[in-house]
C-alpha cells in the first residue's frame, strides 16, 4: 500500500523540539507531504542574513506548490513565510508554545519582554497568520497568577487585542501505549526534567525550588534529568539525595518516570510541559508551581503551590502526595491530552477527509 499525498505543508520552526518532530511524524502519518525548514537561532550577523536569503527562497519556491504554511513559534523564521503565504493566497497557521507570547523581565525571557525589531517582527506574524493555536489558554487570555507573583505579563489578546477571532486552543498530545508504567515504583523517589543549558534556564524551570525542596526533606532521593554540561554542579552545592542525570532518550525517561514516585514541575513560565504530561502518564504524583499549563495539567490529580514553599510545606506536600492515586494521574492526561485529539486537529485543519490511500 502506498500512500498517495493529497496535501502539502511548508513547515518552519527555530527548534527541533520534540513537540516539533511529532507534528512532523503526525502529518505524514496522515498523509501531508511536509516539507520542513528549521532557522536556527543565531547572534553571528552574516549567517542570520545569509539563513534569512535562504528561507526567502525556499519559501518562493515551496508555498505556491503548498496547501498550507505552518509556523511552529513567531519568530525571525516565520516572516518570510507569512508574508509570502499572504501573497499567494496560502492558509497559514502559527503555533504558540510559551515564549512567543510572555515578557518575563526579571528573568529577560519573552518575545515581548524587550521592545525592538524581533518583538515587532513576532505582532507581524500574528497579524499575518490566517489561524493561531496556543498549546494552553493562558497563552491566550493570560496568567493572572504569574503576574501578580513573578511580574510575568502573558497572553496574545493583552499584547495584541484583536487576534481572539482566529486563536483557538489545541493542546500538544501525548500517546498513552508509549508513555505509561513499565515496573514497580521506588518509595521517596522525586523528579525533575529540564534541558538545562544556562543559567537563565535554571531560573525558569524552578530547579532552586527542587533543590531548596531537596535539603527541606533529606529522606527523599531527588533527580534531576537534563543536565548535559554539568552546569549545575557549577551553580550550586548540591546535597547528597541530589542525584544529576545527563539528557536522556525517550525510551530512557519512560524506565526513570516509572521508577519515580513524584514529579516536580516548578517553572515561571511554560505553555503546556511535555515533561510533566510525560511523566503523569508513568503515573508520577504531580507537584507543581501554579503557572500557565503546569496548572491545567495537573488539575486536581496532585498538588499545586502558590507561593514558595517553606521546609515545613515542602514536608508536607510530600507527605500528601504519598497519599495520591497514580493512576488518576494517567486517566487525568490520557483524557485530556490523547495525541489523537491533536490529530483530529490536524485532519480538519488539512480537510483530511478527501485523503485516500491508494494502491
Amino acid at each position: 500500500m502506498v500512500r498517495s499525498f493529497s496535501k502539502r505543508c511548508f513547515l518552519v520552526y527555530p527548534l527541533a523540539n520534540t513537540f516539533v518532530h511529532k507534528d512532523l511524524a503526525t502529518l505524514g502519518d496522515l498523509g501531508v507531504s511536509v516539507y520542513a525548514h528549521q532557522l536556527k537561532p543565531t547572534k553571528n550577523p552574516l549567517l542570520f542574513l545569509l539563513e534569512q536569503f535562504k528561507l526567502l527562497l525556499l519559501s518562493l519556491w515551496q508555498i505556491p506548490r503548498s496547501h498550507r504554511v505552518v509556523s511552529w513559534f513567531s519568530d525571525f523564521h516565520s516572516l518570510f513565510p507569512l508574508v509570502l503565504a499572504k501573497l499567494f493566497g496560502t492558509p497559514s497557521l502559527v503555533i504558540v508554545g510559551g515564549f512567543d507570547a510572555v515578557s518575563d523581565p526579571n528573568n529577560a525571557y519573552g518575545i515581548f519582554y524587550k521592545k525592538g525589531i524581533r518583538q515587532q517582527i513576532a505582532r507581524w506574524n500574528y497579524q499575518l497568520a490566517d489561524r493561531i493555536w496556543v498549546v494552553d489558554a493562558t497563552l491566550q487570555k493570560g496568567c493572572q497568577t504569574a503576574e501578580s507573583r513573578d511580574g510575568i505579563v502573558s497572553g496574545l489578546e493583552y499584547w495584541i487585542p484583536g487576534l481572539a477571532p482566529k486563536i483557538e486552543v489545541v493542546p500538544t498530545g501525548y500517546d498513552p501505549n508509549y508513555w505509561k508504567k513499565t515496573q514497580e515504583k521506588k518509595p521517596k523517589t522525586i523528579l525533575t526534567v529540564a534541558s538545562i543549558t544556562s543559567a537563565k534556564v535554571v531560573r525558569r524551570k524552578g530547579i532552586p525550588l527542587f533543590l531548596a525542596m531537596a535539603k527541606a526533606c533529606p529522606d527523599w532521593t531527588f533527580t534531576i534529568a537534563g543536565d548535559a554540561d554539568g552546569r549545575l554542579a557549577k551553580l550550586f552545592s548540591l546535597s547528597n539525595n541530589v542525584r544529576v542525570l545527563e539528557r536522556l532518550s525517550s525510551d530512557a525517561l519512560v524506565q526513570l518516570y516509572s521508577e519515580q514516585q513524584c514529579y516536580f514541575q516548578a517553572s515561571r513560565v511554560e505553555g503546556l510541559p511535555n515533561v510533566l504530561c510525560e511523566a503523569m502518564l508513568c503515573e508520577c504524583i504531580p507537584i507543581g508551581q501554579k503557572a500557565f499549563g503546569i496548572e491545567t495539567a495537573i488539575g486536581n490529580s496532585g498538588l499545586l503551590f502558590e507561593t514558595p514553599p517553606t521546609v515545613e510545606m515542602f514536608q508536607k506536600m510530600l507527605s500528601e502526595a504519598q497519599q495520591k492515586d497514580p493512576s488518576l494521574c494517567r486517566i487525568r492526561i490520557k483524557q485530556k491530552f490523547h495525541q489523537k485529539k491533536r490529530e483530529n486537529k490536524w485532519k480538519q485543519y488539512f480537510n483530511l477527509d478527501q485523503v485516500i490511500d491508494t494502491l
